[in-house]
Order: structure tokens, then C-alpha cells, then sequence
């Protein structure tokens, strides 16, 4: 017996401003982003780290310690201290079958800098992932 699914596409626009210079935030983002990935966002039980290989190709996961860990995204383009859009399907979703394109875009602004998240989603979505994208970004 075949189950039949909605596919879904929504698109959900963060945008934050930040008290710090673009190069600071870049480097934050990038290279410290255990400080800011929220606990409640793992889905290992007992995670080391999430990491972020800011490269091309890079994979931004979760280290659950001994090889062992959940890939969220892969790094498909970058401008360094820019702008980066990374793809990937959401490890915590509920069916497994959301596919995710996020680009992250740095604009230095008003003596800080504008931190813009555009993240558009495809798959089997519920009806509040638009809703819940934008929260979860804004909580990170």
C-alpha cells in the first residue's frame, strides 16, 4: 500500500542586526558555531559540538564523538565574509523528506551588520515549518 504525500515549497526571510563588525560575525558564524547552535536544535544525545567547515564542499554537522554525527547542510557557494548558501535535508525534520537551501548574506549597516537568513524548503513540510524556520533562526 503507497502512502501519498503533499510536497510542499516555502521560503522563510530572517533578518537580524548585529553589534558587531561583518568580519566578527563572519567568524562567529563559521568558526564558533558551538556557541551558538541552540542545544534544543541537536538531534545526537549526548553531541560534542556542531561544526562548520567554511569552504566549498564543507558540510556543517553535528559531532556526536567517535566519527559519528548528523549532516544538516553542504556548503555550495561562498564569498568569504559575504555571503554562503549551504543545502542540505533537515535532520530533525519530522518525516526526513525536507530538502533545504539556505543563503546567509552579511551587510555591514548602521555601524554593525545585517545578518539576512533566506531559507527556502521543499518536501513533505507541516503547516507550520515556514513559522517555525523563522523562529528557530531568530532564536539562534
Amino acid at each position: 500500500m503507497s502512502t501519498l504525500h503533499e510536497v510542499r515549497a516555502l521560503e522563510a526571510v530572517v533578518e537580524v542586526q548585529i553589534d558587531a563588525s561583518r568580519e566578527s560575525v563572519w567568524d562567529a558564524l563559521t568558526s564558533r558555531a558551538t556557541d551558538w547552535w541552540h542545544r534544543d536544535f541537536y538531534t545526537g544525545k549526548a553531541p560534542r559540538g556542531f561544526v562548520f567547515e567554511a569552504r566549498l564542499g564543507g558540510r556543517v554537522y553535528e559531532d556526536w564523538g567517535e566519527g559519528e554525527g548528523a549532516v544538516w547542510y553542504t556548503v555550495v557557494a561562498l564569498r568569504r565574509g559575504e555571503s554562503l548558501s549551504l543545502a542540505g535535508t533537515v535532520a530533525c525534520g519530522a518525516t526526513g523528506l525536507e530538502t533545504i537551501f539556505d543563503t546567509i548574506t552579511l551587510v555591514e549597516r548602521r555601524g554593525g551588520t545585517l545578518l539576512r537568513m533566506q531559507s527556502r524548503a521543499m518536501g513533505v513540510l507541516s503547516d507550520d515549518f515556514g513559522t517555525q524556520t523563522e523562529e528557530g533562526w531568530k532564536l539562534l
